[in-house]
């Protein structure tokens, strides 16, 4: 079974609103492909710089604890999102596999391995967001497809680049997996 990569704003589960808005993005896609969901870190990575530039935390660590945030926005998407029960995917094998219709996507493990299987390592930097890095985990599990879901878009990724939409990084990592089609998908404010 084909996989789409669906990557949600950390910003939509801001409200209550947000989750219905990913669960119909959700069920839009199900039309004969599995999906993984991304989930962003929202403000949870944004307290995150803050507590890095006030701890003056090194880029390294910084890094692993917005892509931690991830993770908190994911665990708290798979408690909203009852009685739905999205499993938490922590390997490509799982996702691929095409068990499960929809998995959540446990964004340090798949990562580490993505980084792994396709030889590139993220550079540990604010410049690098959870888009960039749902781009490479849908690369390194054979998506045909990554929707990203906006409150902002752009008629291309080099013009959301540019207009701060997705990271710069982005448009790189997009260059080197043609193979990866990209959406953008826009959402009204929750």
């Amino acid at each position: 079974m084909a996989v789409v990569v669906l990557k949600c704003g950390g910003s939509l589960l801001r409200t209550p609103a947000g989750v219905p808005v990913i669960r119909r993005a959700v069920d839009e896609l199900l039309r004969g492909e599995s999906v993984l969901i991304v989930v962003g870190g929202g403000e949870v990575a944004d307290l995150v710089r803050r507590w890095s530039q006030w701890w003056q935390l090194s880029e390294e660590a910084a890094h692993w604890l917005a892509v931690e945030a991830m993770r908190f926005n994911t665990q708290i998407l798979a408690a909203a999102a009852a009685p739905a029960t999205w499993p938490l995917a922590t390997a490509l094998e799982e996702v691929a596999s095409g068990e499960h219709a929809v998995m959540l996507a446990d964004p340090v493990a798949l990562l580490r391995e993505s980084e792994e299987c396709l030889g590139i390592r993220l550079p540990t930097s604010w410049d690098v967001t959870s888009d960039s890095i749902a781009l490479l985990i849908a690369a390194a599990c054979g998506a045909r497809r990554l929707v990203l879901l906006k409150r902002r878009v752009a008629g291309s990724i080099a013009e959301a680049a540019r207009e701060g939409i997705v990271d710069g990084y982005f448009r790189w990592l997009q260059e080197r997996f043609p193979s990866v089609e990209v959406l953008m998908q826009q959402v009204d404010s929750c």
